[in-house]
């Protein structure tokens, strides 16, 4: 481990040192709302350009993502990645947020900050590898920055897996699951977790997943004793992993334990809502719950 991240604070490298102590570290349950993401972006992205007419999309393609080729190439990288800017020139993401979350981390994992430290910017990364992220908001990254900052990710998910190795096993998550999107998945080893994400909606999508090349995030913030890990005991599905959808009545039991699983913690939420926040319309029968979660296994 590099004991902390002071001599790269001092070189000036990736953070301006004499912003450290005034910026507060954010959250990211602050960063949730009803509809994933919204409110972690309105908040963030709140000035619009003038006429729609002017919107573009940043499209990802194969070659802009070349692999990190050696150490040297990625302390290139992630300098840029930690000066990374929006298209209308302000700072994008920095690591001074982060600062005291990860005093101790080895230089080669800063790359995941992005996608899962308290600076989350996760929606623009899969906006980005999905070809949904567009110049609609001022606090968006440029082509180059956001470029860089999924090489970095790259780059130290490949060093996570060789640190922690990759998990193999069953996974939930709430929220959308594509077989083949090109995007990151973020999906918990518990079912309870996965089902409380942002609250509940009966418009919301459940996965089970089973894994054969997961990157374990959770091992990483337990590492770190950063209060993510047991929040979220999250495992990262590849950009690039396969899966196919298989049906409750062909699946392994493990999936359908799983399932079963998922869905009382489904109702259960479902049930608590009704009876703290007045919706009882929303509430599910487990019938309603099981019928809800897809099942997916890597192929």
């Amino acid at each position: 481990m590099i004991k902390s991240i002071n001599p790269v604070v001092q070189s000036n490298i990736y953070f301006k040192t004499s912003h450290k102590q005034e910026h507060s570290v954010k959250q990211k349950q602050k960063f949730t709302a009803v509809n994933p993401f919204e409110q972690y972006h309105n908040n963030l992205a709140t000035v619009n350009f003038a006429s729609k007419n002017i919107y573009k999309k940043i499209r990802c393609c194969a070659k802009d993502l070349t692999p990190i080729a050696s150490k040297e190439e990625y302390d290139e990288v992630i300098k840029r990645v930690c000066s990374s800017k929006t298209i209308n020139g302000a700072s994008f993401w920095e690591i001074e947020s982060d600062y005291n979350r990860y005093p101790d981390i080895d230089k080669e994992l800063i790359g995941l900050l992005p996608y899962c430290g308290g600076n989350d910017v996760s929606y623009n990364i899969n906006s980005f590898l999905s070809n949904r992220l567009t110049t609609k908001n001022e606090y968006t990254p440029t082509k180059d920055s956001i470029v860089d900052i999924v090489r970095a990710l790259d780059y130290s998910l490949n060093y996570l897996d060789k640190k922690f190795g990759q998990y193999e096993g069953i996974v939930f998550r709430k929220g959308v699951f594509g077989n083949d999107s090109g995007q990151f998945y973020s999906t918990s080893m518990s079912c309870g977790i996965a089902a409380h994400f942002n609250g509940f909606s009966k418009k919301s999508q459940y996965s089970v997943i089973k894994t054969k090349t997961g990157h374990k995030i959770y091992d990483f913030q337990k590492s770190m004793n950063n209060s993510f890990a047991p929040e979220e005991k999250e495992i990262l599905i590849s950009r690039t992993a396969k899966h196919r959808e298989i049906f409750p009545d062909d699946c392994s039991s493990d999936l359908q334990k799983a399932r079963l699983r998922f869905a009382r913690e489904i109702v259960f939420l479902s049930e608590k809502d009704a009876l703290y926040f007045c919706h009882p319309k929303q509430n599910l029968s487990f019938e309603d719950a099981l019928n809800k979660i897809r099942l997916f296994e890597e192929i």
